[in-house]
């Protein structure tokens, strides 16, 4: 491992707009052996790209076509990801405030933030769906879609590109229905555009019907549509708001310097003009020797200036480094607008340009920015280093009725109540310490809830590795923060919570319940033809590790995260109310060995099909070298697969490997099978079936009959 830097800087990047997205794209690097950490803190992990969104409400694109996929790009980059929200900074203590986590140790801080609409002046503005931030704006069209009717009014306020290029999109997306589209502006449309752009505008929205309506400032939206200041009425049905930008209200309490709308003020080099650790860029940014309209092309050319200014900013803070450029934008920016039938219309200065070549010209500029960001992660991300990622159940324990027991509890009885204690082991899998810490403290749980006991309390032993004295500091409090967040929903105290010393991050969860007898469920008590049911996609470990590898998308991410946060509390209480007769956690020994141990408890055999099987959502085949090693010494359980079928590496890595945020499985009687399914999904959780449990087969203990 890399020893500590003696004098260690961490850039964190807050935000995925455009300029981090190139500036991750074009050698922003974190530098281990030069003491150089980069963090990124994202609320959208899949930033929309903002020149493909009219493409997708038209359905010219696919959503995933015009998304940047900033976890891959953080991967890319060598970044630590962390996906949450900014509230503010305290400059004197160089601390990002975050939302539900604690703050975070910057030494250089990068803000591309977005912007937020305006709709102060607007009465019942809460009626509309805003377009900005346009991360949802797709999936309000989406919702707008399915709740659409046979005929109606949507009305689009704001007559600059976006309000345009969207009326034209919607009016595409609803082609087929009687649904008038109206474009609303205060001001004439386009300005600051040529007349022959404007008027060529105005001819394709008469063409298509468009109504459009200037010199109509909105002042009030109601159940029936929009009212100005003096009087008049717009009928609608639905309002989608494109007003003025605002920037972020936490900019006010930051102490930089803004300029008079209240967005960061900045130098040529994208420093704050009264901070020089912060930077700014994209729309939330001002540039005040250079002023320029909003407009994300801007931005994307601010990317390769901020990468080289961030890393020059952290050698200079450790006393070397070469001279930060300047950022010069260009004094006339190309604009071109799709009219959503395969064509568009391109204005740069006073000329201006129209047809169908036009719209091939800007589908070639959008496309080839996007695989140009996507062939990033695919092509530059470092090999990792695995320090064996998984779960391990910690074997010094005792065992009062080993027969009917995970190995992973110890059991004892105290007074009419059972009190069982599990310790597990996890290594780093995940680099957000606050995530990692959730994760494996709801993992650590899923032993005693699986066997019907109600955890108490948990302890934890953190090792942080190599980590400089403030950031080991940061580490602990986000670890601390996530395992108590993590607990809260369960009323687990979290107990003596200790630094332990080691090279290489782990933690070391120690987790006690109770129960009454009669509640519990063991091992042993599956019976031939009882149903397996499976409460959660397995491939999890592999999920993560494909992940380190760049190679797992953000909204795929996002979902194993969610389904990770799923309580396994909830599964196990609804499959014991179903008449489950034995329960097991899918964890160290992956769904192949919780089957195995069911198996040899329950004196049965367990028969899966492998096409039953259902994993990760998103989840890459892994190579089989990888795919070896993910599974271990968990590798010896293979020996208890029969049949014809001979498993490759992916399918026994599939079986084998260690889940870290596994389900359960459980034996069901087959007249209680459906109901116990019907009532997971109901509860929001997820269910499938791998098979059945049959007649043991003689000489072999825990055989898994495996089939296509």
């Amino acid at each position: 491992m890399t020893p500590v830097a003696q004098n260690p800087v961490s850039i964190v990047l807050v935000g995925g707009g455009h300029a981090h997205a190139v500036a991750l794209a074009s050698g922003l690097r974190a530098e281990a052996e030069a003491g150089i950490g980069l963090i990124l803190v994202a609320r959208d992990l899949a930033a929309p790209y903002s020149g493909m969104v009219p493409g997708v409400i038209s359905e010219h694109y696919r959503p995933e076509d015009a998304h940047v996929d900033m976890l891959r790009l953080a991967r890319a980059a060598g970044a630590t990801m962390i996906h949450g929200s900014a509230t503010g900074i305290d400059r004197e203590r160089r601390l990002l405030l975050l939302a539900d986590r604690p703050p975070l140790p910057y030494d250089i801080l990068s803000l591309d933030v977005g912007i937020q609409p305006d709709t102060s002046a607007i009465v019942g503005a809460d009626r509309a769906t805003t377009v900005k931030p346009i991360a949802g704006l797709i999936e309000k069209v989406r919702r707008l879609v399915g709740a659409s009717w046979e005929k109606g009014r949507i009305a689009v306020v704001g007559g600059g590109a976006a309000g345009v290029e969207l009326a034209f999109a919607l009016h595409k997306r609803f082609e087929n229905a009687r649904v008038v589209i109206v474009l609303v502006t205060r001001d004439d449309i386009l300005p600051g555009q040529p007349n022959g752009m404007r008027e060529a505008v105005r001819a394709r929205l008469a063409e298509r019907g468009i109504e459009l309506v200037t010199g109509f400032p909105v002042a009030r939206i109601d159940a029936g549509g929009l009212e100005s200041a003096d009087g008049r009425r717009i009928a609608a049905d639905d309002v989608l708001l494109n007003t003025e930008a605002a920037a972020p209200a936490w900019f006010q309490g930051s102490g930089l310097d803004l300029d008079a709308r209240g967005f960061l003020a900045v130098g040529p080099t994208l420093q704050s003009t009264n901070d020089a650790r912060v930077f700014a860029s994209g729309d939330c940014a001002a540039m005040v020797e250079t002023p320029r309209p909003k407009a994300g092309v801007f931005a994307v050319r601010q990317g390769p200036v901020l990468a080289h200014n961030l890393i020059a900013a952290a050698y200079r803070l450790q006393g070397r480094g070469p001279r930060l450029k300047a950022y010069r934008p260009q004094r006339q920016a190309l604009a071109i607008l799709s009219t959503a039938d395969g064509r568009a219309i391109a204005a740069r200065g006073p000329f201006w340009a129209e047809g169908e070549w036009v719209w091939r010209w800007k589908d070639r500029l959008d496309t080839g920015f996007m695989q140009r960001l996507e062939s990033v992660g695919a092509r530059a991300f470092p090999a990792p280093v695995f320090a064996d990622p998984s779960p391990r159940s910690l074997p010094a324990l005792a065992f009062d009725r080993p027969q009917a027991w995970p190995g992973d509890i110890a059991i004892s009885e105290a007074g009419g109540e059972v009190e069982a204690t599990t310790v597990t082991a996890f290594g780093q899998f995940i680099d957000d310490h606050h995530l990692w810490a959730a994760l494996a403290a709801l993992s650590a749980l899923g032993p005693l809830l699986a066997a019907g006991i109600t955890p108490a309390n948990l302890s934890v032993a953190l090792c942080l590795g190599r980590l400089d004295e403030r950031q080991a500091e940061a580490a602990r409090a986000a670890a601390e923060a996530g395992m108590d967040w993590a607990l809260k929903p369960h009323g687990v105290t979290l107990g003596p919570f200790v630094i332990a010393a080691g090279s290489e991050p782990s933690i070391t969860v120690t987790a006690t319940g109770r129960a009454r007898p009669e509640v519990l469920m063991s091992l042993a008590g599956a019976k031939p033809n009882d149903v397996i049911l499976v409460t959660r996609p397995i491939g999890s470990g592999l999920a993560f590790a494909a992940d380190r590898l760049g190679q797992l998308a953000a909204r795929d991410w996002i979902e194993l995260q969610r389904q990770g946060r799923w309580s396994n509390g909830d599964a196990a209480r609804i499959l014991r109310q179903a008449g489950a007769s034995a329960c097991a956690h899918v964890g160290a020994t992956g769904l192949g060995g919780a089957l195995s141990a069911l198996a040899a408890h329950s004196q049965v055999a367990a028969s899966i099909r492998l096409g039953h099987l259902e994993t990760i959502k998103g989840l890459p085949r892994l190579a089989d070298s990888l795919c070896d090693r993910l599974v271990g010494g968990n590798g010896s359980l293979g020996q208890r697969v029969v049949g014809s079928h001979r498993l490759s590496a992916w399918e026994s890595a599939l079986l084998f490997a260690p889940e870290i945020v596994g389900g359960l499985v459980a034996a069901v009687p087959p007249e209680e099978w459906q109901q116990a399914y019907s009532d997971l999904v109901d509860a929001g959780q997820w269910a499938f079936i791998a098979g059945r449990f049959v007649e043991r087969m003689p000489g072999l203990e825990g055989a898994l009959l495996v089939s296509d």
